[in-house]
């Protein structure tokens, strides 16, 4: 770990250097695919909350080693289609930095709590009729949703303080018949959720 910057006598200053430090070399394992989303969120909470070296230490140990994707390997852009059908991508999956997505008869949800993404913002737009648009992201990204909703709604309900440092998520909609949402919700959240789902069947 490089050391520049750290001269300072004042141990205030190092800390804070040494946080911001951290905190760059775990957006860049997001880049890399490294980390998930939702893992640099905890891990960049436990950064800023740490008291001393050792703790920041501790939150940035144990992320798996691998170079840097190639520029030309990077997704830039990525297209997805929902006709006649839903559209639904989670997981440990790629995201462009620019994401659009059409719909027709169909909904899309984009769930980027353990997506890797791209470094700097997360641009995604929704063109839809007749469907419903919905993003899930971690408590604490910055998030904005702007556009356009006819016979529809739209709403952001995000929890939490944006984090230093995290990817901004942008999200367009322009939805005919159709909700926007975008939503935080923990990976806890969503399996109770899924339990009381399937009980509610059984």
């Amino acid at each position: 770990m490089s050391l520049a910057g750290w001269e300072n006598d004042d141990p205030r200053t190092r800390l804070v250097a040494h946080r911001d430090e951290v905190i760059r070399d775990l957006l860049r394992a997001v880049g890399d695919g490294r980390l998930s989303f939702a893992e640099y969120c905890d891990r960049a909470d436990a950064v800023a909350a740490a008291t001393s070296d050792s703790e920041i230490d501790s939150a940035h140990a144990g992320i798996p080693a691998g170079a840097t994707a190639p520029t030309d390997t990077q997704v830039q852009s990525r297209t997805l289609l929902a006709l006649f059908g839903d559209v639904r991508r989670a997981g440990s999956w790629r995201v462009g930095s620019e994401t659009v997505v059409y719909s027709v008869f169909g909904n899309a949800v984009l769930d980027l709590r353990a997506a890797r993404l791209e470094p700097g913002d997360v641009e995604i737009t929704f063109f839809g009729i007749f469907g419903d648009s919905r993003v899930i992201v971690p408590d604490g990204v910055e998030v904005t949703n702007e556009g356009i909703t006819v016979f529809g709604d739209h709403r952001t309900d995000v929890r939490g303080d944006p984090r230093p440092g995290t990817p901004r998520v942008v999200v367009r909609h322009y939805l005919l018949f159709g909700d926007s949402r975008v939503v935080s919700e923990s990976s806890t959240e969503h399996w109770l959720a899924r339990l009381r789902k399937k009980l509610d069947r059984d």
